[in-house]
């Protein structure tokens, strides 16, 4: 028996919702990140990337691999759109 798996969603699909889930992946699977989300549309004002690191991680470390990332995916976004902060162990549930 073969099973069949569809996807509904709206025919014109944004090309970048494959582009934010491809490097929200990414982001995600570097060492010392809890969570992240990429957030790619057309215009640069409205690009960010929002990171959330391990307590004590190094952010410079992380940045840099996040630009690394952008680099071979072929976007480019300022720097003040790129959000890393450190998850306060004191507020987490």
């Amino acid at each position: 028996m073969v099973a069949l798996v569809i996807e509904s969603g709206p025919i014109g699909r944004d090309p970048f919702a494959d582009i934010d889930r491809r490097v929200t992946v990414a982001l995600e699977a570097l060492p010392g990140v809890v969570a992240a989300i990429a957030w790619l549309r057309e215009a640069p004002n409205q690009r960010s990337i929002y990171v959330a690191m391990e307590p004590g991680a190094e952010a410079s470390a992380i940045l840099r691999a996040t630009r690394r990332i952008l680099r071979r995916t072929g976007v480019s976004i300022p720097s003040s759109c790129i959000h890393i902060a450190s998850i306060d162990e004191r507020s987490a549930p």
